[in-house]
C-alpha cells in the first residue's frame, strides 16, 4: 500500500545518511547558483559587505581595547593606582613599590612610566618613545630579551653605568636586526646610553597603540640638562597576583593596609598640607590584562563601540535583503519542490539542496567579507597615521575576531536557511504544479514582512548616521574665541646633548629669529600645545583666601595673545623685564575669584603654597581643548614665561603668517637649527591641529554616512526584488486588465500600492526605533537633540529617495506589458 517510490525511498533513509548524495546535493546546488550569475553575485556582495564591515570594526576594537598586553599571563596582572577627590591619578610615587613587595598576596611589583624625547640613533636625531621602568618588570611582565640581557638591579643604581634595551622595532629600523647592536652608544636627552640587549618581538609595551624605541632602568630614565638622579619617580604600578589569589582578595588586603602604605610611601618633598591630602586618597586594583588605558583607547572605544552597533544593524538588514532574494527565489522554484515531494521526497531530503545554496552562499560572502575587512583596517591604519600621527595598530585578527567571524556567519547562516527552508516546505506541501496563485501571495506576504523590517532597520540607521553627521559639523565649527586661519603650532624637542645656560636669553634670540622670517607676522612661546595636551587644573584662590577656582596653569611670553589672534579685554601683556611675578586670567577665572581681579594678587597651588602673582590683565575665553565641547571654554591663568623661562624645556612655538597663510615649516627649521638648541618635532596649522583633535568624531561621521548610504541602497534593492517578484507572478492578471480597458496609470498605481503599506509601517516602526536609540546616542554627541524634527525629516526624506526609485521602476515596466504576449504566455 502507498505511493510506490515513497516505499523504496523507506529502506534508503533507514541505513542513515549517505554523504554520496550529499556531496551530489553540492553539486547540483553549486549548478543551480552559476546558472543564476547574477543572484549569486548580489546576494555574496551585500553579504560580504555587510559581515566584512562588521569583522573590520570588531578588529579595531579588539586591537585597542580587547587585546591583552604581549606579557606572560596577562590575565594575572593588575595596576593599583591612587583616586583622589578630583578623580584617579595616573601614577604614585615609586616608593611605594618597596612596601607592596612584602606583601603576599602578591607575586612580584614594578613600575614604570613612559616619556617622549629628542634622541640621537646611528646619527640621526628624532624623538624616540622612552619606557623607564624597574628591573623587576622583566621578571614580573615576563618580558625576554632575543639577543644581550636585561638589565638589572645593579643596573638600576644611581652610581651604576647607563644601560638600555632597544625595542625590536627600533632595532631592525635603525640597525637593521644586526646581532653587533650590543655595546652601541645611543644617547637620548642628555643620558648616553649602552646597548646590553634588544627585547623579545612580542613585546610591544605597555600602552595599546603606542611602542616604545627605548627601555631604561627607572632611575636612569633619561632628561634633559645635566644628569641627575632623584629619590623617587611617578610611575604606573604593576604587579601579579600571587598563585590562587583572586583580584577581590587583592584589593580587600590593600584596603586594610592602606593608611600604614601611603604614610610609608609619602613623597618627602611634600608640605603637611600635601601630605594631608595624599594620605586622603584610595588605592584601586583594576585588572592589567589590556595594559595601560591610553589616550587612544579613551578617544577611539566609544566610536568604535558605536560603529560596532550600526554595522551590526546594517547586517540585519544586509540579511534580511538576502533572505528576500532567496524567498524569491524559492517561489520561483515551487514547481521542482512539488515535483520532488511528488516522487518521494520529504522533510530533510527535500530542504537539503536549498540549504546548501543558502549555505554556500554564506561562506562565499564570510570568504570575501575577509577580505573585505582586511581591506577595510588597511583603510582605518592609514587613515589613522594620517591624522592621528603616533599610533601603531595591528589590525590582523586575533583569536576574537575569528570566533566573532564564526559566530556571525554562523548567525546568518542559520537566518538564510531557515527562512527559504520554511517557504519550500509551504511550496511542497500544496503540490501545486501550476506556479499557484495561493502560495505567490503567500510568499509576497512574507518578503513584505522582511522588507518592513528592513525598511525600519535602515530608517533607525539613516537617523543615527544623521545624529553622527550633525553632532561632527557642530564640533568642527565650534567657537574657538582665538585665530586659525595662517597660525601654526610647532612643538619643539631638545637636541640631544644640547645645553641651554641662559633659557631667558635663548627664548628672545629664538622669538626674534623667527619674526624676522618672510611671512612670519607674530610668533611667541607657551609650555601647552593647543587642542593637544590635555587640561589639569590646579587651584588658584585670591591671597586672602576668600574665593577659589580650579584652572589650568599656562606659561606664555609677550605677544602670545595678538600671536593667536585674541585681544586682551582688560589690563595689559607681559614684560620681558618685569620683576614683579604677574598673571592673566580669564574671563571665567576672573568671574569666580569676585569680578574686578586686575591688580589683586592671586595664589597657585595646594594650600599650602605661597607665592603670589599679580594680575595684570584679562583674557578673553578661549577653548584651550575640545574633549568637552558641552562645557564652557576651561578657566585659565596664564604665566609670564620670561620669569620661569625653565619651566618650558619642551617649548611650544606659535606663528602668525600672512595673507591667512602659515609660514613656511622649512624656513622655520633651519632658523631653530642654527640656534642648536631645538628641533621642530612636528608642525601643524591650528586648523590642523583642531581637526585631530576631533578625529574620532571623523571618523564616526564619514563611516556612519557611509554605511547608512550602504542601509539605503539594499532597503532599495528589497524593495526592487519584491515588487519585481510581484510584476512577474501578476503578469497574466495585469495583462488581463489592460485587455479589458486599464490605462497604464492604473497599472502602475496597482503596482505601487503594494509597497505602500510595507514603507509606511516599516516607517512607522523604523521612527520609533530612531528615537529609541536618539535617546543613547545623544551621550556621545554634541549638540544634537535625540527628536530633532529635522534630522528625522531628512532622514524619512533619505528613505523615500531611495524607495521611489525602486518600486517606479517594476511598476514602469508593468505598465508597459503587451497584454497579447501576456495572455498567450498564460
Amino acid at each position: 500500500m502507498g505511493r510506490p517510490l515513497t516505499t523504496q525511498e523507506q529502506p534508503r533513509r533507514d541505513r542513515g545518511p549517505q554523504w554520496g548524495e550529499s556531496l551530489r546535493d553540492a553539486r547540483y546546488a553549486f549548478r543551480m547558483l552559476r546558472k543564476t550569475p547574477w543572484f549569486t553575485a548580489t546576494a555574496v556582495a551585500i553579504l560580504a559587505i555587510s559581515i566584512g564591515s562588521n569583522l573590520a570594526i570588531f578588529n579595531a576594537i579588539d586591537a585597542l581595547v580587547l587585546r591583552s598586553i604581549p606579557v606572560e599571563k596577562p590575565e594575572e596582572l593588575v595596576t593599583i593606582n591612587l583616586v583622589g577627590q578630583q578623580g584617579p591619578l595616573a601614577s604614585m610615587p615609586s616608593t611605594v613599590l618597596e612596601p607592596l613587595r612584602n606583601e603576599t598576596v602578591l607575586h612580584g611589583v614594578c613600575g614604570s612610566f613612559t616619556s617622549r624625547i629628542g634622541a640621537r640613533v646611528q646619527g640621526r636625531v628624532a624623538t624616540s618613545a622612552t619606557l623607564s621602568m624597574t628591573p623587576e618588570c622583566f621578571r614580573t611582565l615576563g618580558v625576554a630579551t632575543q639577543i644581550g640581557r636585561p638589565f638589572t638591579e645593579a643596573d638600576d643604581r644611581g652610581d651604576a653605568p647607563d644601560v638600555v634595551v632597544l625595542t625590536a622595532g627600533l632595532w631592525r629600523r635603525a640597525f637593521g636586526g644586526s646581532p653587533d647592536v650590543l655595546g652601541k652608544r645611543i644617547q637620548a636627552g642628555s643620558v648616553v646610553y649602552t646597548v646590553v640587549g634588544v627585547a623579545a618581538d612580542r613585546f610591544t609595551g605597555l600602552l595599546q597603540g603606542s611602542e616604545p624605541d627605548l627601555i631604561t632602568p627607572l632611575h636612569h630614565a633619561p632628561m634633559e640638562g645635566p644628569p641627575r638622579r632623584f629619590a623617587y619617580y611617578w610611575v604606573t604600578v604593576f604587579a601579579r597576583r600571587a598563585p590562587g589569589v583572586s583580584q577581590e582578595s587583592v584589593a580587600a588586603r590593600l584596603a586594610a593596609i592602606r593608611p600604614a602604605l601611603l604614610a610609608e610611601s609619602a613623597p618627602p618633598r611634600y608640605n603637611p598640607a600635601q601630605r594631608q591630602n595624599y594620605l586622603q586618597n584610595r588605592l584601586v586594583v583594576s585588572s592589567a590584562r589590556t595594559g595601560i588605558d591610553s589616550i587612544y583607547r579613551r578617544r577611539f572605544a566609544p566610536p568604535l563601540y558605536a560603529l560596532l552597533g550600526i554595522c551590526t544593524a546594517l547586517l540585519s538588514i544586509g540579511c534580511l535583503n538576502v533572505a528576500v532574494m532567496l524567498l524569491a527565489r524559492t517561489l520561483s522554484r515551487q514547481k521542482e519542490l512539488a515535483l520532488r515531494v511528488a516522487i518521494g521526497a520529504t522533510g530533510w531530503r527535500m530542504l537539503r539542496p536549498l540549504a546548501l545554496e543558502s549555505l554556500l552562499i554564506v561562506l562565499a560572502g564570510g570568504f570575501l567579507g575577509l577580505l573585505f575587512a582586511s581591506w577595510m583596517n588597511d583603510g582605518i591604519a592609514a587613515w589613522a597615521a594620517a591624522f592621528v600621527g603616533t599610533a601603531s595598530m595591528d589590525f590582523s585578527p586575533g583569536p576574537r575576531s575569528w570566533a566573532w567571524l564564526g559566530m556571525v556567519v554562523g548567525a546568518v547562516a542559520v537566518v538564510l536557511i531557515a527562512i527559504p527552508a520554511w517557504q519550500a516546505r509551504r511550496c511542497g506541501q500544496m503540490l501545486d504544479f501550476r506556479g499557484g496563485r495561493g502560495i505567490v501571495t503567500g510568499g509576497v506576504r512574507s518578503q513584505k514582512v522582511l522588507i518592513a523590517a528592513q525598511v525600519a532597520f535602515t530608517l533607525a540607521l539613516v537617523m543615527a548616521s544623521g545624529v553622527y553627521a550633525a553632532s561632527f559639523r557642530g564640533l568642527a565649527h565650534l567657537p574657538l574665541g582665538l585665530r586659525t586661519e595662517g597660525v601654526a603650532e610647532a612643538i619643539l624637542s631638545v637636541v640631544p646633548g644640547a645645553s641651554l645656560a641662559d633659557p631667558k636669553t635663548y627664548y628672545a634670540n629664538l622669538i626674534e629669529r623667527v619674526t624676522s622670517l618672510p611671512n612670519v607676522r607674530a610668533a611667541s612661546l607657551s609650555d601647552f600645545a593647543l587642542y593637544w595636551n590635555r587640561p589639569v587644573p590646579n587651584l588658584v584662590r585670591t591671597d586672602d583666601g576668600g574665593r577659589e577656582v580650579r584652572a589650568q596653569i599656562i606659561h606664555t611670553t609677550s605677544g602670545y595673545f595678538r600671536t593667536v589672534g585674541a585681544t586682551l579685554h582688560a589690563g595689559d601683556d607681559f614684560s620681558r623685564e618685569s620683576a614683579e611675578a604677574e598673571a592673566i586670567v580669564s574671563e571665567s577665572v576672573a568671574q569666580a575669584l569676585g569680578g574686578d581681579v586686575n591688580g589683586r594678587h592671586i595664589v597657585i597651588g595646594d594650600p599650602g603654597a605661597t607665592r603670589r602673582y599679580r594680575v595684570i590683565g584679562v583674557a578673553p575665553a578661549m577653548r584651550i581643548s575640545i574633549a568637552d565641547p558641552g562645557e564652557q571654554a576651561a578657566p585659565v591663568v596664564y604665566l609670564n614665561l620670561w620669569q620661569e623661562p625653565a619651566v618650558s624645556g619642551w617649548p611650544v612655538l606659535f606663528v602668525q603668517g600672512g595673507n591667512g597663510r602659515a609660514p613656511d615649516a622649512g624656513a622655520l627649521g633651519t632658523a631653530l637649527e642654527t640656534l642648536g638648541r631645538h628641533y621642530v618635532e612636528q608642525y601643524r596649522t591650528l586648523q590642523e591641529v583642531r581637526d585631530q583633535s576631533i578625529v574620532e568624531d571623523r571618523l564616526l561621521a564619514y563611516l556612519a554616512s557611509a554605511l547608512g548610504l550602504l542601509a539605503l541602497f539594499l532597503a532599495a534593492v528589497g524593495l526592487f526584488a519584491v515588487l519585481s517578484r510581484y510584476v512577474t507572478q501578476r503578469t497574466s492578471e495585469i495583462g488581463l486588465r489592460m485587455a479589458l480597458g486599464a490605462d497604464p496609470g492604473q497599472i502602475r498605481g496597482l503596482a505601487m500600492r503594494q509597497m505602500a503599506p510595507v514603507l509606511l509601517v516599516g516607517a512607522a516602526a523604523g521612527l520609533s526605533l530612531a528615537l529609541a536609540f536618539g535617546k543613547v546616542l545623544v551621550s556621545t554627541t554634541y549638540g544634537v537633540r535625540p527628536n530633532d524634527p529635522l534630522l528625522l525629516g531628512c532622514a524619512v526624506a533619505a528613505l523615500a529617495a531611495a524607495a521611489l526609485p525602486a518600486c517606479w521602476i517594476p511598476a514602469r515596466r508593468a505598465s508597459r506589458i503587451d497584454p497579447m504576449v501576456a495572455l498567450l504566455h498564460e
